[in-house]
């Protein structure tokens, strides 16, 4: 015979009853109507789709005090006892006409001399629940940093082309997309889809080449986006956007056709930026600045607000006065650098390893723009080349600056909330 749990009343004490009851194997029910009178249960119409909302059960508040006060002085026409809660069958319940007999389950809660420590345990579950709410309402209002890819344009497997994600409260955006930055995306579990945006810090090819990818996997490839892609980058962005969707014009036609993609995923809505804030919503304020990454102009570097936190990315530069002033009260700079001493292993001409220095910062100068900028975390990416150790890169930087630094690598997390923690990926790459 099924047992059915019969709970007259609400709040504190019912989902007291419900809890212990259930675990004793017991059905729930609660009656929807409350009636004075005589009656204990009887069968009421019946509501679609809900069967048990025909019932309905008698509530003395004469009882209810007599109950709580541990009198039994006041008589129920169906127990000797008051039943705030009692157990009935599941045919005694669902007989037309007939009343259905109630009785207190003989459980340690009934008693009154125990609703006193029921009660004081209950408060503490309370507490503590709320105490743990608090960390996951302060991860709510985090920066999470992704370094993508810390490499550049070395095709190695360590360490992809520059990308980095950045995640602040529900919002997810990409800057730059170099190679291999869906591939990072998917091993992180981040659906491409729920991707709102791609700045671009300027058009060099190893910041961009994986751009096509993002773009159009993330459109065909179930799920897939069904809304336009927003692009955000310097001068020329849309010229590249308007060549791009040409030179796939057979691709996106197939999938609209034959796939049936959803028409909306494959719109690129480019904007071209100049300095100052160029994103303002739900608390998240994304800054560009221009920085000197001469002959490439306009380049710029992001900052990124929220919540009383804050990351710089500087793009590609270098030593930059401009950033040094954007960057002033940032929790976490990551900078570009390259490594004089790996070019040269590399054989690289000696002509061509000063014109790339030229255009980036070496280990000692951008020590200096940490000192000057005072960042709680400074991490290094964008690395070039990607063979430099940490003994190319981390001594020569204590030089100037004596402050927290990392050095980057690729799946590396930075999560900027009340402290900075860093969590480096524990498997090998790729």
């Amino acid at each position: 015979m099924t047992r059915l749990l019969v709970i007259d009343g609400h709040g504190y004490f019912q989902h007291r009853v419900r809890t212990v009851l259930e675990a004793e194997g017991y059905v729930w029910w609660k009656p929807t109507t409350t009636m004075r009178g005589s009656q204990a249960l009887r069968r009421r119409p019946s509501t679609p789709g809900n069967p048990c909302s025909d019932i309905s059960s008698s509530y003395d508040r004469r009882r209810r005090h007599a109950w709580l006060s541990g009198s039994s002085s006041v008589a129920s026409p169906v127990s000797a006892r008051p039943h705030r809660a009692g157990i009935a069958t599941k045919e005694e319940i669902l007989m037309p006409d007939k009343a259905a007999a109630i009785e207190l389950p003989s459980h340690p809660l009934f008693r009154r001399r125990d609703m006193v420590s029921t009660i004081f345990r209950s408060a503490m579950g309370i507490v503590l629940w709320i105490i743990a709410l608090v960390p996951a309402a302060a991860h709510g209002q985090e920066i999470k940093v992704t370094l993508l890819g810390t490499g550049c344009p070395l095709p190695v497997m360590h360490r992809f082309g520059p990308s980095t994600l950045v995640q602040a409260g529900e919002q997810k955006w990409v800057f730059d997309a170099g190679r291999g930055a869906l591939q990072r995306l998917t091993q992180l579990k981040v659906r491409w889809q729920d991707v709102r945006g791609v700045f671009f810090t300027h058009l060099h090819s190893d910041h961009v080449v994986g751009f096509p990818d993002l773009w159009l996997s993330g459109w065909v490839v179930p799920p897939g986006r069904p809304v336009p892609l927003h692009v955000w980058g310097p001068r020329g962005t849309s010229n590249m956007i308007a060549h791009l969707e040409q030179a796939y014009a057979f691709d996106i036609r197939m999938r609209l056709e034959d796939d049936r993609a959803a028409p909306d995923g494959v719109v690129i809505l480019a904007e071209e930026i100049s300095e100052g804030v160029v994103y303002d919503q739900g608390r998240v304020q994304i800054t560009a600045f221009e920085v000197d990454h001469t002959p490439v102009k306009p380049a710029f570097g992001y900052r990124i607000d929220y919540a009383g936190h804050s990351v710089v990315l500087s793009g590609d530069t270098r030593v930059s006065d401009n950033l040094i002033r954007y960057a002033q009260g940032v929790d976490v700079l990551v900078h570009a650098v390259a490594a004089p001493d790996t070019l040269q292993r590399a054989g690289i001409p000696p002509a061509l390893v000063q014109s790339i220095v030229a255009h980036h910062v070496t280990p000692e100068q951008a020590g200096e723009v940490f000192a000057r900028v005072k960042p709680k975390l400074a991490v290094y990416s964008h690395i070039v080349l990607p063979a430099a150790t940490e003994q190319d890169l981390l001594p020569p930087t204590r030089k100037t600056y004596a402050g927290p630094l990392e050095l980057g690598e690729d799946l590396m997390v930075i999560a900027i909330g009340e402290t900075i923690e860093v969590q480096r990926p524990a498997h090998s790459l790729p």
